[in-house]
């Protein structure tokens, strides 16, 4: 409900890099080089994305999402709840050196599941249906202007696979089986592999 400038916002987002509240691994990147692209996707994102949204939340937190029925609960952050023109739709950030397409367009492909238990967030945060197609607002971390882009996509029916029909169950109710059974494969080398992350983690005996 409170404005923020763009200039506070590059504020912001130049404190976060020099004065991180985590430690940072930055491998073989700079802080400075950080800064320089950072800066330039916030300015890519504020004169080409933001003006056409119009966000009815944002770091929108479900502190638990319960489903009885399951015995699991989902717990998470949902980046953007946005207004269209079809109904309300989440919209999620996504950041890397492949997260723009050379056609200027945000890499959908192998983030339905993740858009699909933010949708499920957002609805029990904020008490709304969302219906309309999920968005990747993709902004890509070249080290030349060039590669320094920002663009959208949409993921229509992002939930489906996470829900499933009578006939074929989703992705929540194998997990619940999994985790009921104790059919679980554990991998203690995947950075997955924290309370954060994996619902099995208190119990998992691979984790050693």
């Amino acid at each position: 409900g409170s404005p923020v400038s763009a200039d506070d916002a590059a504020g912001a987002l130049v404190d976060a890099i020099h004065k991180p509240d985590e430690d940072v691994d930055w491998e073989d990147t700079a802080p400075r080089d950080a800064e320089r692209i950072a800066l330039a996707l916030h300015t890519k994102y504020c004169a080409d994305i933001a003006p056409r949204q119009t966000y009815l939340g944002v770091e929108v937190s479900c502190e638990k999402l319960e489903l009885p029925d399951l015995g699991i609960a989902l717990t998470g952050t949902t980046d953007r709840v946005r207004k269209t023109s079809a109904g309300l739709s989440i919209a999620d950030l996504k950041t890397g050196g492949k997260a723009v397409g050379a056609d200027g367009k945000a890499v959908t492909q192998g983030h339905g599941v993740q858009l699909g238990v933010y949708e499920l967030l957002a609805e029990n945060a904020m008490g709304l249906q969302i219906t309309a197609p999920a968005q990747i607002v993709g902004m890509q971390t070249g080290k030349t202007p060039a590669a320094q882009r920002v663009g959208t996509g949409d993921v229509p029916n992002a939930r489906a696979a996470l829900v499933g029909t009578e006939e074929h169950p989703g992705l929540l109710e194998h997990a619940s089986r999994l985790l009921k059974s104790g059919a679980f494969y554990g991998n203690p080398k995947s950075f997955l592999c924290s309370p954060k992350y994996c619902p099995a983690h208190p119990v998992c005996r691979f984790k050693g």
